[in-house]
């Protein structure tokens, strides 16, 4: 890819990384639908999130822009975490057995995903924290679940917001000694 292909999202990756940091939140589109994510590492972010989602109709995430950045918040990840991640062509979000370094109001219902869409990726690298995410899974977002949201805490991505979504992530819970299980799979 040369500079003149990259697409140009540096305001929206300023703004969002600004928002991040000053304890907001940001609505992104990503290939699986949008998101709205804050810093995983504020608990208070975090439980106003995990409260709008308790009649679970939205996927609960961790997004990362790599795996050996997850081995910051997770026990030791088995070989079939890194196998799937390296050959999957499609998103896929894996639940641990648990979190680390991360607020307690995360529960185990919290899988994560590796991002391979552009914006979210190069977020997720800049930001350095994995962030907390509402993924749609097949409900589209209603305001009246985030009336916590307004325009002083919220910052909207203009980049690919009109892009329809591309997958549904398939889900599977990973245990201890590399056990695991397909919780949702998706084509």
């Amino acid at each position: 890819m040369t500079q003149t292909d990259k697409p140009d999202f540096r305001e929206d990756l300023s703004k969002s990384v600004e928002m991040l940091r000053n304890g907001g939140y940001i609505s992104v589109r990503t290939d699986c639908g949008s998101i709205i994510a804050c810093d995983a590492s504020n608990a208070t972010l975090v439980g106003a999130l995990i409260e709008a989602n308790k009649e679970g109709k939205y996927d609960q995430l961790l997004l990362f822009a790599s795996l050996p950045r997850l081995q910051s918040v997770t026990d030791e990840l088995p070989d079939i975490v890194w196998e799937l991640t390296e050959v999957s062509d499609k998103p896929l979000i894996i639940v641990p057995d648990g979190y680390r370094n991360l607020p307690d109001v995360l529960n185990k219902n919290t899988g994560f995903r590796i991002s391979n869409w552009p914006f979210s990726n190069y977020l997720c690298d800049r930001f350095r924290q994995p962030l907390f995410c509402l993924e749609e899974n097949r409900q589209k977002f209603k305001a009246t679940d985030f009336d916590f949201l307004h325009k002083d805490n919220l910052y909207q991505v203009k980049f690919n917001k009109d892009k329809n979504p591309l997958y549904i992530p398939s889900v599977m819970q990973i245990g201890k000694g590399g056990t695991f299980k397909i919780l949702r799979n998706e084509k």
